[in-house]
């Protein structure tokens, strides 16, 4: 029904008028019927430059906004064709990756963390994009420490699994500490347990640098 309406053009539309109710209606909208997959819907906002339209309006969006618009990039992340799509034909990752700095409330912050994350899971290309934004890995690390970090968390596992080049850089700045502070507070954190699995899935220096941290991982399993 929403293509047979031309629905796809009208709700970017909503998107691109820079009207914040407008915007959080059209994203859920879109997001809900692309679902989590390549189907019909997310070929057709790929085709209407839909993906292009979100990160423009992601940029001069207000804070609530950007919530919004943020979520919805990480929804349609879900789709192969769209992470691909929003890494290599728009400024999605530099966007969102600026999302994460301390400047913006921290529910936008997190709302970024999670999209980068779908936008990096098996996707060598996005990962490599996040990972050589020295600023992004900081930023992702700070936040990954905090209680409600997991998204940040899930994206670092997700961005060394898919490009272990970056496994240097992601450590340097802390990474497994960051990891595994909250998981001692929570052992039943599976996103986060993941995120370490794939830290030590990426090279022998990941796994050196967490068996320097044995008796933090015996006690999270214990």
């Amino acid at each position: 029904a929403l293509l047979e309406a031309d629905g796809v053009r009208v709700l970017l539309g909503l998107v691109g008028s820079g009207d914040p109710e407008c915007q959080e209606h059209a994203c859920r909208a879109l997001s809900n019927a692309a679902g989590s997959s390549d189907n019909e819907v997310s070929s057709c906002i790929r085709a209407e430059g839909g993906l292009v339209i979100l990160v423009e309006a992601l940029s001069g969006a207000d804070e609530e906004s950007k919530q919004h618009l943020a979520w919805s990039l990480g929804n349609l992340g879900y789709s192969t064709e769209n992470r691909r799509e929003i890494g290599i034909g728009t400024r999605g990752i530099e966007v969102l990756s600026v999302l994460l700095g301390e400047e913006w409330g921290h529910t936008t912050r997190v709302e970024a963390a999670w999209a980068l994350s779908n936008l990096a899971y098996q996707d060598e290309t996005n990962s490599a994009a996040i990972a050589e934004n020295n600023l992004a890995i900081v930023r992702l690390v700070r936040l990954a420490k905090m209680a409600d970090g997991v998204n940040a968390a899930v994206c670092i596992g997700n961005v060394v699994s898919s490009y272990p080049a970056s496994s240097q850089l992601v450590l340097r700045h802390g990474a497994v500490q960051a990891l595994l502070l909250p998981l001692q507070k929570n052992k039943n954190d599976e996103h986060r347990a993941l995120a370490v699995a794939n830290l030590a899935a990426a090279s022998e220096e990941c796994r050196k640098d967490l068996a320097e941290h044995a008796s933090a991982i015996i006690e999270i399993l214990e």
